[in-house]
Order: structure tokens, then C-alpha cells, then sequence
């Protein structure tokens, strides 16, 4: 969807949020040598980003309903 940029009608920029997952990606095995046993991937690395964002987006949902007395 052409929801991105200043005025939110550009479309995703895939080669350069795959260039920035990459560069990450790197920074993290580098700053993780000797402590994992095999460096991430750059589709892990994405992937724990969704799942950062899920949580962060279902938190306030989930006290929400159990402030009205659902148990999730």
C-alpha cells in the first residue's frame, strides 16, 4: 500500500528496507559474536521485529478487556 513518506503516498521502498534489515543485521551478529552460536538471518531478524510490534500493539488491547472484566 502507498502509505509511507512525508505525505503518506509512496509505496514501500523494498530494495532499500531490505539494504537497512541487512546493515542491521550485521550489527547484530557483530555485537553477538561468542554469545550465540550461529549468527541471525536477516528473515529472523525481521521476524523479531513483528513480533515486537505485535506485543507492543496487542498490550494496550489486552488491558483494555481486562479492565472490562474479559480474561484473555
Amino acid at each position: 500500500p502507498a502509505i509511507f513518506g512525508p505525505n503518506e503516498d509512496l509505496p514501500l521502498d523494498l530494495s532499500g528496507s531490505l539494504a537497512a534489515f541487512q546493515s542491521l543485521t550485521e550489527e547484530i551478529n557483530a555485537a553477538t559474536v561468542g554469545i550465540r552460536a550461529k549468527p541471525y538471518t536477516l528473515d529472523e531478524v525481521a521476524y523479531d521485529f513483528i513480533t515486537v510490534a505485535n506485543e507492543a500493539m496487542a498490550r494496550p488491547i489486552r488491558n483494555l478487556t481486562t479492565m472490562k472484566g474479559h480474561d484473555v
